[in-house]
């Protein structure tokens, strides 16, 4: 049967239930990705995280009218063709990664009269008061992205695995969740403004990403563990607003020189806060200055 299909005698598989679909487990995870769309039952509550993960031939998924669909997992279409996906019943998908490594997606719908999001009008996902960045399309190909003034929470994964090189952050914003920005390996530059809100940067946010500068800016008080792991930084310079850094937060980070805006770390800092093989050069007051090029030095 699934040979007449690829061959073209077949456009529609209907089966009574998954068991006449194949004979096991690996076979029915090898057809599901041989489909070009597939439409999910209204019986269907609950979409398993990576379910149809590498299904690179998979180009639409429908869902049955009167769909009772609550909980979407983690990179549910990741390395699919699906190009857009709609969230039926208003389902919800803060902080969990739903489209992550989905890397054909430019266009996500939402329902009429949605009580929980609001589109932008470039396809990016935000909760229905603006606050919140919810998602942003992997497969949107813009090398620059400005985040709108009205956001104050960049919601976790939301930047994962994007092919944006630049993203300007507005004042508004005050946190940054955990691994917002994972796997963006084009990621070169993070613009922030002075006058930035922004308190608390999350456990592995900017994780495996090519930036070179990170401004803490004034208000940060907590920065997550390995938040900065794998980056390209240079330096980084650490306020005296800081209260709380998890452990190792600049793991695999080679060369970067660390600046304390202090005389040494506060009792909420990780006892590793900053140790691991690459960091070795750590500078705390009164042995570091800013030079006339505005950039922090050793004394």
């Amino acid at each position: 049967m699934i040979k007449d299909a690829l061959d073209g005698k077949i456009n529609l598989i209907i089966t009574k239930s998954i068991s006449r679909f194949a004979r096991n487990t690996l076979d029915t995870i090898s057809y599901v990705r041989k489909l070009k769309e597939i439409t999910i039952p209204k019986s269907v509550t609950t979409i398993e995280n990576r379910v149809f993960l590498n299904s690179s031939n998979l180009e639409n998924i429908v869902f049955e009218v009167g769909s009772n669909l609550s909980s979407l997992g983690y990179a549910i279409i990741a390395g699919t063709a699906i190009t857009s996906f709609k969230l039926v019943n208003d389902v919800n998908i803060i902080d969990i990664g739903a489209f992550v490594g989905a890397d054909k997606l430019v266009n996500i719908e939402i329902i009429e009269g949605s009580l929980l999001y609001s589109l932008g009008t470039d396809g990016v996902l935000f909760s229905k008061d603006g606050k919140t960045l919810v998602a942003y399309p992997n497969g949107k190909t813009d090398t620059s992205y400005i985040v709108p003034n009205t956001v104050e929470t960049i919601a976790s994964v939301v930047f994962g695995y994007a092919r944006l090189a630049s993203v300007t952050l507005p004042a508004s914003l005050k946190e940054i969740k955990a691994y917002a920005f994972v796997n963006s390996h084009s990621l070169q530059d993070i613009i922030i403004p002075d006058e930035s809100n922004l308190e608390i940067i999350g456990e592995f946010a900017f994780c495996d990403t090519g930036i070179t500068e990170f401004k803490i800016t004034s208000k940060v008080h907590t920065i997550g563990q390995q938040a900065f792991r794998n980056t390209q930084l240079q330096y980084i310079v650490i306020p005296s607003t800081v209260t709380t850094i998890g452990s190792q937060i600049l793991y695999d980070t080679p060369n970067v020189k660390v600046y304390v805006d202090g005389t040494g770390p506060k009792p909420g800092w990780d006892a590793n806060w900053y140790e691991s093989a690459e960091v070795t050069n750590v500078y705390y007051l009164p042995n570091w200055e800013y030079g006339p090029d505005g950039k922090p030095r050793p004394k």
